[in-house]
C-alpha cells in the first residue's frame, strides 16, 4: 500500500464515447435508439498519458481543467525550509507540467499546500488549499489553514483566504491564592509558603497578560492584595513582606467560599475572557 506522500506520477486516459446501435433498426426509431444506447464511455487504457516529476507525492491530488489543462497537486514536496506542498500546470497535449510559483506568507510553515484541490467553471477558479500550517505560540502548537483562489491566468498571484493568519491568542490570566494561616501550620512553612509566591510573582513579572491576588484563611480571613493592586504595583517583595501569619483555627470551605465571593467584587473582579 502507497502512502499518501509517496506519489509521483500521474495516468490520464482517453475517454472514448460508447453506443450500440441494434441491427436493421426501423428509421422512426433510430434518433431514440441513438438517444437511449449513446449515454455511457469507455476509458482507453492502451494509450495512457503518464507525467512524472521528482516531487513527493506528486499526483495525490488533480483537478481536470477546461480543454487539455489539469493541476496536479504535491503536497509533500519540499520547497523549502519550513515550507511543504507545490502546485504544477500540466497539458495533455505537449505531455509537460509546469511548477505554479507562488508568494507565500511567512506565517505558512509546512502547510502541505495542494492536499486538497477544487475547480469551477462560468466563473474560471481553482481552490488550492494547505490545511496544517504549523504556528508556535510559547509552549502549545496549533494548526491552521490556507487557501489560495486563482482566476483564469494561474501565473498570477492568486487570493488567500484568510488574508493573514490570526495572531497567537492572548492568555489572560487571573489567579486567586489562598493560604492557609491557621495555627495547624507551622510557621516556618508558612514562610516558606511566602517564599513560592514570591519566586511565582517575579517569574510572571514579564509577562502582562496575567494577574494575582492572595488572601489568607483561618478562622478569619484576609485580602492582602487585589487584582488592581497588583497591577499597579507588581512588586513581589512589597505585595509578600508585609503578610503575617492569622493563627487560629481552620475554617478551609469558609475560606474558599469567601475568596469566590470577593473575586466577584469590583475591586478584585476576574476579568471576562
Amino acid at each position: 500500500m502507497l502512502g499518501w506522500g509517496e506519489f509521483q506520477q500521474v495516468d490520464l486516459w482517453h475517454r472514448k464515447a460508447s453506443c450500440f446501435i441494434p441491427a436493421w433498426p426501423s428509421p422512426l426509431l433510430l434518433p431514440l435508439a441513438l438517444v437511449l444506447l449513446c449515454d455511457g464511455f469507455n476509458l482507453e487504457t492502451e494509450k495512457a498519458a503518464i507525467f512524472q516529476e521528482n516531487a513527493r507525492s506528486f499526483g495525490h491530488s488533480v483537478v481536470q481543467l477546461e480543454g487539455s489543462g489539469f493541476v496536479v497537486g504535491a503536497p509533500q514536496e519540499i520547497k523549502a525550509a519550513n515550507q511543504t506542498g507545490g502546485l504544477y500546470q500540466c497539458d495533455y497535449s505537449t505531455g509537460k507540467c509546469e511548477p505554479i510559483h507562488l508568494q507565500l506568507p511567512l506565517e505558512a510553515v509546512n502547510m502541505s499546500l495542494g492536499l486538497s484541490l477544487a475547480f469551477a467553471t462560468k466563473p474560471f477558479r481553482l481552490l488550492a488549499c494547505g490545511p496544517t500550517v504549523h504556528q508556535t505560540c510559547k509552549e502549545n502548537t496549533y494548526v491552521n489553514g490556507l487557501c489560495f483562489l486563482f482566476g483564469p491566468n494561474l501565473r498570477q498571484q492568486p487570493q488567500s483566504f484568510p488574508e493573514k493568519i490570526r495572531e497567537c491568542p492572548r492568555q489572560d490570566s487571573d489567579i486567586a491564592f489562598l493560604i492557609d494561616g491557621s495555627g495547624s501550620i507551622n510557621p516556618i512553612d508558612f514562610q516558606r509558603m511566602k517564599d513560592v509566591r514570591r519566586v511565582t510573582f517575579s517569574n510572571v513579572m514579564p509577562d502582562a497578560s496575567s494577574q494575582f491576588s492572595l488572601m489568607q484563611f483561618s478562622e478569619e480571613f484576609q485580602t492582602h492584595f487585589t487584582f488592581n493592586k497588583f497591577k499597579e504595583n507588581p512588586n513581589p517583595q512589597l505585595l509578600v513582606n508585609p503578610i503575617r501569619q492569622l493563627y487560629g483555627r481552620t475554617h478551609t470551605a469558609t475560606g474558599i467560599l469567601k475568596v469566590v465571593t470577593v473575586s466577584q467584587h469590583c475591586h478584585h473582579r476576574w476579568r471576562k475572557v
